[in-house]
């Protein structure tokens, strides 16, 4: 049986969630117009063929339930990838994609295993293009960015995807795409709410995704998992503090 990878944390980021919820105000996302990618448009094809792994495992079990929650996260992060890289081929093979999960996402809504596999198998190469589009390194794509659809939910389980991938990971090369990924997540996650204070939080797991990134790549893969903990930490961080409040 497939064992579900979005353990860790998950539990503690969703306790952050209530808690903040409870004691900040709701209101309409920040305005995007100061996003800017902190993550190479890698590390977002590295988070995509993890996430459809995901949903492919739970389409395996026919666990169509869990398999319609994943396929939302794969959505969520199809829609953030074409704000990675400005080039027409890329924002092209992004808009394939998006109508590949659309269509992946309407067969396990209909809970027809093999229709589903096929179309998980489509978006995994559509995913593989996607790794060979041109590439502009323009961070002026910002302009053109929308506040993040999916909720609140949907973005965690997307960075704990990612971060229990990274402990896993079999160099530091993928690590690092990993922990990016988590980055750039945190990073868009920072326009889901309006107050400032959900801001901060998703900036602090942002910046030291980064600098876990950052061990990752000077080539030590023992002391670079060691340090993935440091994401762990900061969001435990803000948990505390929402819970004494």
């Amino acid at each position: 049986m497939t064992v579900p990878r979005r353990t860790s944390l998950w539990m503690v980021l969703l306790g952050f969630i209530v808690l903040a919820a409870r004691s900040a105000p709701h209101g309409a996302a920040q305005q995007a117009t100061g996003y800017t990618p902190v993550a190479p448009p890698g590390a977002l094809i590295v988070a995509l063929q993890s996430q459809l792994k995901a949903v492919q495992d739970w389409i395996k079990e026919k666990d169509f339930a869990s398999a319609a929650e994943a396929v939302q996260g794969l959505q969520v992060l199809t829609a953030l990838t074409e704000h990675q890289n400005d080039h027409e081929g890329w924002r092209k093979r992004v808009a394939e994609l998006r109508s590949s999960c659309d269509v992946l996402s309407t067969t396990i809504k209909k809970k027809d295993a093999g229709a589903a596999t096929k179309a998980g198998e489509d978006c995994g190469r559509l995913i593989g293009e996607l790794a060979q589009a041109p590439m502009k390194n323009d961070k002026s794509v910002s302009a053109k960015f929308t506040p993040p659809s999916g909720s609140v939910k949907t973005w965690m389980q997307l960075m704990d995807g990612a971060y229990v991938d990274a402990k896993s990971a079999k160099t530091t090369k993928e690590l690092a795409l990993l922990a990016q990924a988590v980055a750039e997540e945190a990073n868009a996650a920072a326009y889901l709410r309006s107050d400032a204070r959900w801001r901060m939080d998703s900036i602090a797991v942002r910046d030291t995704a980064l600098q876990v990134a950052k061990q990752a790549e000077a080539g030590d893969l023992p002391t670079a998992k060691k340090a993935l903990k440091a994401i762990y930490n900061s969001c435990e961080v803000c948990h505390d503090r929402a819970r004494k409040k």
